[in-house]
This record gives C-alpha cells, structure tokens and sequence, in this order.
C-alpha cells in the first residue's frame, strides 16, 4: 500500500522521477535492478508501474 500511494503522489513528476532514474541506471549496470531502472527511464513506463501496482492491490483485496 505504501508504494502505490508513492506512486500516485508522484503521479505529475513522471518525467522528473525518471530523470532521477537515469541518474542511478550506471550505478545498477549489471544488477538485477539494471532491467527494471532502463524500463523506468521512459515517463510513459510510470502509469503503466501504477496500474500494475493498483492490479494487484485490487488481486490481494
């Protein structure tokens, strides 16, 4: 619950959070994490990350 409600208060700063994204991918390079920071790096994958979230909140209730 904590995570979508981040997610939604970010909602307007999708482009900014994934700036801030860009700015760790180099530091995650061949991590598991490093799949999962490219995707994020493009503002349009951040509504798709909140719908995803809310799908399975919803599953879970």
């Amino acid at each position: 619950m904590p995570v979508a409600m981040l997610l939604h208060i970010a909602a307007p700063f999708d482009v900014v959070c994934s700036q801030i994204v860009q700015a760790f991918v180099p530091l995650l390079h061949g991590t598991r994490w490093a799949v999962i920071a490219d995707t994020l790096t493009v503002p349009d994958h951040w509504p798709a990350l909140r719908d995803l979230v809310q799908s399975r909140l919803q599953r879970e209730d």
